[in-house]
């Protein structure tokens, strides 16, 4: 029988958005680890998703909204591990150029130790 990510409690006091996207991370079919994103714009949720496969939640989070309503999003990235705990959720280089390329600039996400950081893409090696 294959694990399941509803079945990870998660050990963090989050709010929010976060809560949204650590909720979303449950979907995720990954063995190890599960990541939820949520994309706002404005205040208002126009995008979700989780990692699947080797779709990373941060594209399937974006992937179905229109490409000239992209600007100004922010993503939240939350990523939970097996054990309920939050991890370092910075998307990888491949998705930075990715959302760069989108049009999204920033990125909230959660770091090794459990805080929530914010990266502006545009001042990464990356975006430069």
């Amino acid at each position: 029988m294959s694990f399941r990510a509803a079945r990870v409690e998660i050990r963090a006091s989050l709010t929010g958005i976060q809560k949204l996207a650590a909720n979303a991370a449950k979907r995720s079919d990954h063995r190890c680890f599960f990541v939820g994103a949520i994309a706002l714009r404005g205040g208002a949720i126009v995008g979700v998703g989780y990692n699947k496969g080797t779709k990373h939640a941060e594209v399937k989070a974006i992937q179905n909204i229109w490409p000239n309503k992209r600007r100004g999003v922010v993503l939240h990235v939350v990523r939970v591990t097996r054990s309920g705990t939050l991890s370092n959720s910075l998307p990888c280089k491949s998705c930075q150029r990715y959302l760069l390329k989108s049009g999204i600039k920033i990125v909230n996400y959660t770091s090794q130790n459990g805080t929530y950081e914010r990266v502006n893409l545009t001042q990464t090696r990356e975006g430069g």
